[in-house]
């Protein structure tokens, strides 16, 4: 079998620092990063959903800087 090499992203996001949804279902919306996860290459955005604040999981490649 064939061994897929996932492609890594090197981003270099900050705990605080606002950035814009750019891909899949919360395109438009923007919010600050709660954390960030090298590991998985995902940032945990909170995004106001029916007036609270709720924390998203998103893929590097689904968000950029402000």
């Amino acid at each position: 079998t064939l061994g897929i090499k996932k492609e890594k992203i090197n981003i270099d996001y900050e705990v605080g620092e606002m950035v814009a949804v750019i891909g899949g279902v919360w395109a438009g919306t923007a919010g600050p990063v709660k954390r960030v996860d090298e590991g998985r290459q995902t940032v945990t955005i909170n995004v106001d959903m029916f007036g609270r604040e709720t924390p998203v999981e998103l893929n590097f490649s689904e968000v950029k800087k402000m």
